[in-house]
Parts: C-alpha cells; structure tokens; sequence
C-alpha cells in the first residue's frame, strides 16, 4: 500500500478545487493560473502564495496585487487574472 502525505495529496487535487469568483484581498491563498503546463511547474518551484499587497496607480487603472511565495519566498506582482483564489480571509 501506498502512503502518501497529506501536502502531496492536496496538490495533487488543487485542480479539483472551485475557483473563488470574487477580487483577491489581503491575506488569500492564491496560486497562478493559466493556460498549458506553465502553471503547474510554477506551483513546483514557488509553492502557494498569500496577497500581502494591492497597488493601484490611478483611479482608472486596474490592480496590482503582491503575492508572498510561501515555497520560495519571492515577492511578485500579478493582476486578478492570473490568479486563482484557494481560500478566503473570512
């Protein structure tokens, strides 16, 4: 029998979770989303992220959100988009 770990099972079945439809707010578990295989290497390398940051320039301009890589610590900015919504702040 197979024993698998319950970190490896849960990214196993990520593509099995309901996307949130609603705009990422500070403190969501998000991971990128997109079209082909790029997504799922990304998940790999940098692992879930959380939204520590919305940056705006203009009141007319879309916004920016800053995701914390939780496996590889690196901060970037991404629009609502290219994000999927894994769990809410509420």
């Amino acid at each position: 029998m197979i024993t698998l770990s319950k970190s490896l099972v849960a990214t196993l079945m990520l593509h099995r979770l309901p996307p949130i439809d609603r705009d990422p707010e500070i403190g969501d578990l998000c991971r990128l989303g997109g079209p082909g295989d790029m997504p799922r290497k990304y998940l790999a390398k940098h692992g879930a992220g959380i939204v520590v940051k919305k940056h705006r320039k203009g009141h007319d301009t879309p916004y920016h959100y800053e995701i914390k890589w939780l496996k590889s610590d690196e901060h970037m900015r991404f629009f609502k988009e290219d994000l999927i919504i894994l769990s809410n702040v509420d």
